[in-house]
């Protein structure tokens, strides 16, 4: 499988105090791995995605645009860039 190695660690928001857009869970999954939010990418098809990304103070954050949001939905709330499938993702390691 092509994710493996590059996905260390996931998280629900029943295990931070408040979940999406508040940054806690990338906080939390940052505080883990021993990295900061700058070296994170964070994502998402849903404007609380972005919006988490951005209280986070993440390096990159994506939006897919095959989720539940279209692109035009998630353009106003300013991703760094969209991806079309989740294959796309390799390209920016």
């Amino acid at each position: 499988m092509p994710w493996d190695g590059l996905i260390d660690d996931s998280i629900t928001s029943d295990e931070v105090e408040h979940g999406r857009p508040e940054p806690d869970m990338i906080f939390e999954l940052c505080r883990r791995a021993n990295v900061s939010p700058e070296e994170t990418i964070k994502v998402g098809d849903t404007p609380a995605d972005i919006l988490q990304g951005r209280a986070a103070g993440v390096g990159l954050v994506v939006a897919t645009t095959y989720g539940t949001h279209t692109k035009e939905q998630l353009e106003k709330h300013n991703p760094d860039l969209f991806i079309d499938q989740i294959g796309d993702l390799l390209n920016l390691f």
